[in-house]
């Protein structure tokens, strides 16, 4: 109850593209973002990540209470960090 924000940093993995669809009982917007691709999400090391400030997600969150429960779905491999609520 009260989060009126979620911030958070996500890569899609190495050559691919990853959608983050983000879900709940209370609005959401963006419900759905794209992930840009790093080289560094790879199964092969070494493991250096070149992050940006485009990698950085913010979504906008209303009609949360304490029973909220926020969903995150991928439909590919990504990685997420740095999670926020506010």
């Amino acid at each position: 109850a009260g989060t009126t924000k979620i911030t958070l940093y996500c890569v899609a993995w190495k050559g691919k593209s990853g959608a983050l669809n983000l879900s709940g009982n209370c609005t959401i917007t963006p419900p759905r973002i794209e992930a840009a691709s790093n080289d560094g999400a790879s199964s092969n090391s070494p493991y250096t990540m070149t992050v940006t400030d485009s990698d950085r997600y913010e979504f906008t969150v209303s009609g949360c209470n304490s029973d909220t429960v926020i969903n995150l779905q991928s439909e590919a491999r990504v990685i997420l960090w740095d999670v926020q609520l506010d």
